[in-house]
């Protein structure tokens, strides 16, 4: 009896270290799913720091280049999009319909298999949508790139903070560069929020408590329900080998700690705010971001994401049609010389 319980103990032990073992890419660097643990008393020597490498691209045939030390991705003319969506009951509207939700300012897009995971949960049919010119899209998983944002936005409240002191304002003049200064310090905190900017994990989820029932485009979607139902602590940490770990790629750690990036993608409405606040202060069509780390989905990971600021001027919708009359629309995929068969039954020109 003895024996047999030590052999239970001895798997049960094996099945908990392989499920704490990430997947390995081609190179045999680390890179997700990542477990997550509360380590409520930790001494520097228990962190490991594993090299995760460069993350996965989301996109083939980008570029990546340097512009004012900001590290750009490029997306040529003709790269083709997808977005689950939910079809009005009058049809698609045409890419210049005043009412053309799709084109509105800032939409969230991805490759195929990402947007077809959000089709198999029900979020719509699949849209697809091509580059009508070339973009150029911030990194949103390079420190450095944050680095730049907080600087130019430490900058401007500095010059709005010495126009405050000055003598001689106007009470009014007062009010108005108060409410300058309170605008700026509101999109850092919110910038905090989304990507984890010098700011702990413990005070992250304090913030997504108190913002994420404010600002939200959901209000039955509640921080506290997602925070329980996803057994987020404050002390969280990546648990590799049930050890504490920082996640370190190329350029940028991930974790729990300040000086670390860590992604909170709780509604679109706090996300927009970070889009918005990224194309004020630099140069760029949106953002890119690859699969990235981070401690508040359960798995570890945030899907890949592409979100374009200003769509109507970025993007063409591409016509789709259902050829019900050859083939059962939506119940085979498969490819002719022009079309191409996605699920949901929408063929898509590929030429």
């Amino acid at each position: 009896m003895i024996a047999w319980r030590q052999l239970f103990i001895l798997i049960i032990s094996c099945v908990v270290q392989f499920h704490s073992i990430p997947i390995l890419s081609r190179d045999n660097r680390t890179f997700g799913p990542f477990n997550r643990s509360p380590f409520l008393q930790i001494n520097e020597s228990d962190i490991q720091v594993i090299d995760i490498g460069n993350l996965p691209e989301v996109l083939p045939n980008i570029s990546r280049v340097t512009e004012h030390d900001l590290e750009i991705i490029e997306l040529p003319i003709g790269t083709v999009l997808y977005k689950a969506l939910q079809f009005p009951s009058s049809g698609v509207p045409s890419q210049t319909d005043v009412m053309n939700i799709y084109a509105a300012r800032n939409a969230w897009l991805s490759n195929l298999d990402g947007a077809e995971q959000y089709v198999r949960l029900g979020y719509g049919n699949l849209m697809s949508f091509q580059v009508i010119k070339k973009l150029k899209l911030f990194d949103l998983a390079n420190r450095n790139n944050w680095d730049i944002i907080w600087s130019k936005i430490n900058q401007q409240l500095v010059s709005l903070l010495q126009k405050k002191d000055s003598a001689n304002k106007s009470m009014k003049t007062q009010r108005y560069l108060q409410k300058e200064i309170d605008q700026l310090v509101f999109q850092q905190t919110i910038l905090q929020l989304t990507i984890g900017y010098e700011i702990t994990w413990k005070d992250q989820l304090e913030l997504l408590r108190y913002y994420g029932d404010v600002i939200t485009n959901n209000y039955s979607y509640h921080p506290e329900d997602e925070i329980k139902k996803l057994s987020c602590h404050p002390e969280d940490w990546f648990v590799i080998n049930q050890r504490p770990t920082i996640l370190k790629s190329r350029n940028t750690t991930f974790g729990g700690r300040k000086q670390d990036l860590n992604r909170v993608g709780f509604t679109t409405a706090l996300d927009r705010i970070m889009v918005d606040t990224i194309c004020q202060f630099v140069n760029v069509d949106g953002y890119y971001s690859v699969p990235f780390p981070n401690l508040f989905h359960r798995n570890g990971l945030m899907t890949a994401e592409i979100a374009i600021h200003i769509p109507r001027d970025s993007l063409k919708i591409l016509e789709t049609k259902c050829e019900k009359d050859f083939y059962p629309c939506g119940s085979k995929c498969y490819r002719l010389d022009q079309f191409q068969c996605y699920p949901g039954g929408l063929l898509v020109n590929v030429q």
